[in-house]
């Protein structure tokens, strides 16, 4: 099942990439889903990294108040939570 979502979100990133361009939401908003199938798979620190690479270029794009900045920011505190750094998803979380 998450092997299957790894395939689609990479095809996505792929089209995404080539059609729109690595600065693009759209591209951005891969990432993001990236970052959601590894958090759902177990795999948070995996998902910490699709999650930095979506807000960075989310935050350039949309600016840092847009709701999908938003929705990276409470998927990043959802990964952080599951690392047991509590912490750090306090000083993320929306």
């Amino acid at each position: 099942q998450f092997e299957e979502a790894r395939r689609c979100t990479s095809k996505a990133q792929s089209m995404a990439l080539e059609e729109c361009g690595v600065t693009s939401e759209e591209y951005a908003r891969t990432l993001r889903f990236r970052g959601d199938v590894e958090r759902r798979a177990q795999n948070p620190l995996t998902a910490v990294h699709w999650c930095l690479r979506a807000l960075e270029t989310m935050e350039k794009t949309l600016g840092p108040d847009h709701p999908e900045v938003v929705k990276v920011l409470d998927g990043l505190a959802l990964c952080y939570r599951k690392r047991g750094k509590d912490d750090e998803a306090e000083k993320t979380a929306a």
